[in-house]
């Protein structure tokens, strides 16, 4: 049997194509490919890399009687805290642990000894490494050449009233080669000043919280380690944002020592176009530094640390883009000692 088929005039025909919708089509057709073509201009510049690391701020919730930090010392007192430190990076972010990649690791002593004067008394803070090893021996040379050097030791000196309350503005630095603080600053993730106890000379009460600035003078170190490690050092870089806080968490025994439990919390980011003389490409940085300082409730002495710094920068220039992820375990100790470190 023949298969019945449809005649031509069976046929439904299709009605002729508007020079109008033949326009439209073919100018949506140009949209969508502009589109591709931005979005992968997009893609292929690297904007998309944006680094944030969020911080745990202290916890801003004031709570019971006001308390001050007290100053009982004495001449002959020694306070020794030992600092021991661990950081790595590498070049990319496929591998997660930084501490995989180049190592530098040691521990240094910070003597704190305190003396008599006319009419008051000084505190001298030596810094002594003891130890540093690096798997790349630039970044160990970075620590052990300002500090263990043919110089004198990274010293500095603060004088205080005979209760033993520190002098406002009384720091003079007694031997500080240019190299010696930033070498401090590299192995505590920027928070190199030895002379604050983090604590404002003021009544303050457990779940306060003060901006880091009031105690200690940091921001601008932690600054410095971003734009070192982020390779933005020099004019052309955007400018970067910066905060920190220190709060008063809880009265906690250290080590057998009555203390008071602070929450610090540091964090830095910078992020655009580079302008020249820099390389003019996209550049994002994120840093941050938290953790629990003690501090004796008697004597105002850092008591110890418990910190961690992270820094991740990606600054994209062509063929060669340049990233960095880094972290940083900073952990001390204090005891009571006869001498000063040497």
């Amino acid at each position: 049997m023949a298969t019945p088929t449809r005649s031509r005039s069976a046929r439904k025909e299709r009605p002729p194509v508007s020079r109008r919708k033949l326009l439209l089509l073919a100018g949506a057709a140009v949209v969508t490919l502009a589109g591709v073509a931005f979005g992968l201009k997009w893609l292929l510049s690297g904007e998309r890399v944006r680094h944030e690391l969020p911080v745990r701020w202290p916890d801003e919730s004031p709570h019971g009687e006001p308390f001050r930090i007290g100053h009982a010392v004495k001449p002959g007192d020694v306070y020794v805290m030992t600092i021991d430190f661990a950081s790595g990076v590498i070049l990319g972010f496929d591998t997660p642990d930084p501490f995989t990649g180049m190592r530098l690791d040691g521990f240094l002593r910070v003597g704190h000894g305190v003396t008599e004067r006319a009419g008051g008394l000084t505190s001298t803070v030596r810094v002594v490494l003891d130890r540093v090893t690096a798997t790349y021996g630039p970044m160990r040379e970075a620590v052990a050449g300002p500090l263990q050097g043919d110089g004198s030791p990274y010293t500095i000196t603060f004088d205080r009233e005979a209760d033993g309350r520190p002098i406002a503005g009384g720091t003079s630095s007694a031997t500080a080669a240019p190299l010696q603080r930033q070498a401090v600053d590299t192995v505590t993730a920027g928070l190199g000043d030895l002379r604050t106890n983090w604590v404002p000379d003021r009544p303050i009460r457990l779940g306060e919280a003060w901006d880091i600035t009031e105690v200690a003078d940091v921001l601008p170190n932690v600054l410095e380690m971003l734009r070192r490690a982020a390779g933005t050092q020099g004019p052309g870089f955007p400018e970067p944002e910066i905060r920190g806080r220190v709060g008063a968490e809880a009265f906690e025994d250290r080590d057998g020592e009555p203390c008071l439990r602070l929450r610090v919390g540091c964090g830095a980011r910078v992020e655009g176009y580079a302008k020249p003389p820099a390389v003019a490409v996209w550049l994002t940085a994120a840093a941050r530094v938290e953790g629990t300082i003690w501090v004796s409730r008697a004597t105002g002495i850092v008591w110890g640390m418990d910190l961690n710094g992270d820094l991740r920068s990606s600054y994209l220039i062509p063929d060669r883009h340049q990233h960095r992820n880094a972290r940083q375990r900073i952990t001390a100790k204090t005891e009571r000692m006869k001498d000063m470190p040497e």
